[in-house]
C-alpha cells in the first residue's frame, strides 16, 4: 500500500503499471510522463471490454526504492508496465521485469542497454547515438557546414555515445577526419566558463554539438550571447525539448539553438494538421488512430497489407490520416484544458503513445498473457501516434523519424527530419 492506491477486485480490470518518480528530485520529470498516461486513459479507458486500472509505483527518484517498487508491481501481475523516467531506474526495472517476463515500455530513457538481452522491454524514444547522427545530418544537409565543434562536460560518460556518433557521422558525410575541428571540455565544477567559450569563438566554427544539461546550457548560452557568438548554431539533445528551452530562446533571441526531437512539433512549412470539421473521436477511433501492429486490422486500424497503391486503399489511408489528425486534436485540446498550455511537452506525448500502444497490444493479444502481449508489441509496424509513427525492431528499439526543432514565435517548429 506504500506504492498503490485503493485495491480493485481481482479480474474486474486490466492492470497497467505506472513506474515513475512521484517524489524526489526527478518527480517533475515523472509528472510529465504521468500526464500523458492519464490523458490517454481518459480517452481510451477500456480494453477487452474491461476498464483499465493504473497501478502507480513511486520510485522516489532512487534506484534502491525503484527495485522495491518494481517488485511490488510484479506481485500485482500487470498486463504491461509503463516507465520509468531515468536511465538507471529503467535499467534496474529492465532486469527485474525481464526475469518476470512482464512487457514494459520505457518512455524517455535512451540507454540502449535497457532493451539489450531483454525481449520484454521496449523503448518509445530513439537512442543517444541516433540523435547524435541526426544532428550531424542537420549540420551538413541543412546548415551546409563541413566543420563543427563539440562542447561537453569533462568526464561525463553519459554523453560519450552521442558525441562518438555525431563525430563519426560528420566525418563520413564530409569525408573529412578533421570535420570536428575543436573539442572543448568544461570541468564539472568550474564556475568560470569564459575561457572555454572564448576557445569556441576563436575556432570559428558555426555549429557546436553541446550534449549538456539544460541547466548548464542556460549559463553557456547566456555567456555565449554576451561573447557575441551569434553566428553559431548550438546543437542540443532532446532533453532540451521543453518550456525551459523556449524561455531560454526568448531571453536570448539572437542565439541559435536546434534540438533533436521525436515529437511531431509544428512544421515550419505549414503546421500540425488540423481538421476543424472532424468529429470528436470515439474510443474506437482512438484505437484506429494508432493503427498498425503486425499487419492486422486492430479495432478499425489500417493494416500494412492494406496499404497498396489503389484508389480504394488511398481512400483508406486518407481516412486513417484524418483519424490521426482528429485524435491529435482531441489530445491537444485535452492537454490545454487540463494544464492550460498549447505547448505539449515531448515526454507527455511519448507517454500518451506508450499507453495507447500498450492498450492496442493487449487488444491484439486478446487476453492477459505476457507472452502474447509481448509478441503483439514486437510486431508493431507503423504505429500512428501523436508523437509520430513508430515501429519496433527485433530488439524492442524504435524505428522512427527524428525531427530537428527550433523555437519560433514562442513555440517549437520542425525544420529538418531524418527518417
Amino acid at each position: 500500500d506504500t506504492f498503490f492506491g485503493e485495491k480493485v477486485k481481482e479480474g474486474d480490470t486490466i492492470k497497467i503499471g505506472v513506474l515513475e518518480p512521484q517524489t524526489g528530485n526527478d518527480s517533475s520529470a515523472g509528472e510529465l510522463e504521468i500526464r500523458g498516461i492519464e490523458l490517454a486513459k481518459s480517452l481510451q479507458p477500456e480494453v477487452l471490454g474491461k476498464p483499465v486500472e493504473l497501478l502507480y509505483a513511486d520510485t522516489q527518484s532512487s534506484i534502491y526504492v525503484a527495485e522495491t517498487a518494481v517488485q511490488h508491481l510484479i506481485e500485482k501481475k500487470p498486463a504491461a508496465v509503463l516507465g520509468s523516467y531515468g536511465e538507471a531506474v529503467s535499467l534496474t526495472a529492465s532486469q527485474l521485469l525481464g526475469e518476470a517476463k512482464i512487457p514494459a515500455i520505457t518512455i524517455t530513457a535512451t540507454n540502449p542497454l535497457i532493451t539489450v538481452n531483454n525481449d520484454y522491454y521496449f523503448r518509445m524514444s530513439f537512442s543517444d547515438g541516433s540523435q547524435g547522427r541526426a544532428l550531424a545530418d542537420y549540420t551538413v544537409e541543412k546548415l551546409q557546414l563541413k566543420k563543427a565543434g563539440v562542447l561537453r562536460v569533462k568526464g561525463e560518460d553519459a554523453s560519450n555515445e552521442m558525441v562518438n556518433q555525431f563525430s563519426s557521422r560528420l566525418h563520413r558525410l564530409t569525408d573529412d577526419e578533421e570535420s570536428v575541428s575543436v573539442t572543448v571540455e568544461i570541468p564539472k565544477e568550474t564556475k568560470d566558463r569564459s575561457p572555454y567559450i572564448e576557445k569556441l569563438r576563436k575556432s570559428g566554427v558555426e555549429a557546436v554539438f553541446m550534449p549538456v544539461s539544460v541547466s548548464l546550457g542556460e549559463k553557456i548560452i547566456s555567456e555565449a550571447d554576451q561573447a557575441g557568438l551569434h553566428s553559431v548554431t548550438f546543437l542540443v539533445p532532446k532533453d532540451w525539448h521543453s518550456e525551459q528551452m523556449i524561455k531560454l530562446q526568448n531571453e536570448h533571441p539572437r542565439m541559435k539553438i536546434a534540438v533533436a526531437s521525436d515529437f511531431n512539433a509544428v512544421s515550419a512549412e505549414g503546421g500540425q494538421p488540423e481538421d476543424d470539421t472532424a468529429e470528436e473521436p470515439s474510443s474506437d477511433d482512438a484505437a484506429a488512430a494508432n493503427g498498425n501492429s503486425s499487419g492486422d486490422t486492430v479495432t478499425g486500424g489500417v493494416s500494412s497489407e492494406q496499404a497498396i497503391s489503389s484508389e480504394t486503399d488511398e481512400s483508406a489511408d486518407e481516412k486513417a490520416e484524418a483519424s490521426v489528425s482528429a485524435f491529435y486534436k482531441s489530445f491537444a485540446e485535452a492537454y490545454e484544458k487540463k494544464y492550460g498550455s498549447k505547448e505539449i511537452p515531448e515526454p507527455t506525448a511519448l507517454a500518451f503513445d506508450a499507453y495507447m500502444l500498450a492498450v492496442q497490444s493487449i487488444e491484439k493479444a486478446g487476453r492477459i498473457d505476457s507472452e502474447a502481449v509481448q509478441k503483439a508489441l514486437l510486431a508493431t509496424r507503423g504505429f500512428r501516434g501523436v508523437s509520430g509513427e513508430i515501429s519496433f525492431n527485433e530488439s524492442g528499439e524504435p524505428k522512427k523519424t527524428i525531427n530537428i526543432d527550433i523555437v519560433q514565435n514562442g513555440r517549437f517548429v520542425t525544420v529538418f527530419t531524418v527518417a
